[in-house]
């Protein structure tokens, strides 16, 4: 996220604290993170080297941080349609370009993002 965010230290300090608060408190939060942290060497150079990628990849980011934003709140994780666009413009983008492993991982965000029961789990009411 460094490599996307930049010089942007409140958003970067949202996403850790979602990812510490919310996403380490299920096993597919964990999976998720493993996952981040599994393709991150890949991501960074993506979007270093690709200019679309990174602007999709920085529109995806500002879309849904309201939503992590609400979360944090104690709220449901929901996505508008308009948030669902954007990831999905970028989810479009990177399966062009990335290694077979990262495609089907970005394949399974794709399904859990759509699945209303997966995003029941990343919320604080869950964790408590």
């Amino acid at each position: 996220s460094e490599a996307i965010l930049g010089n942007k230290p409140k958003e970067l300090a949202t996403l850790r604290t979602y990812r510490d608060t919310i996403l380490l408190k299920s096993t597919l939060g964990k999976q998720y993170v493993k996952s981040y942290y599994e393709h991150a060497a890949e991501m960074v150079k993506i979007v270093l080297t690709y200019k679309t990628i990174r602007e999709k990849a920085v529109a995806a980011l500002e879309a849904v941080k309201p939503s992590i934003d609400s979360v944090l709140e104690g709220n449901s994780l929901t996505f508008t349609n308009k948030q669902l666009s954007v990831i999905e413009k970028l989810t479009t983008a990177l399966k062009e370009v990335v290694s077979p492993n990262l495609r089907k991982t970005i394949c399974q965000f794709e399904k859990d993002i759509s699945n209303k029961m997966v995003s029941k789990k990343f919320t604080t009411a869950n964790l408590k």
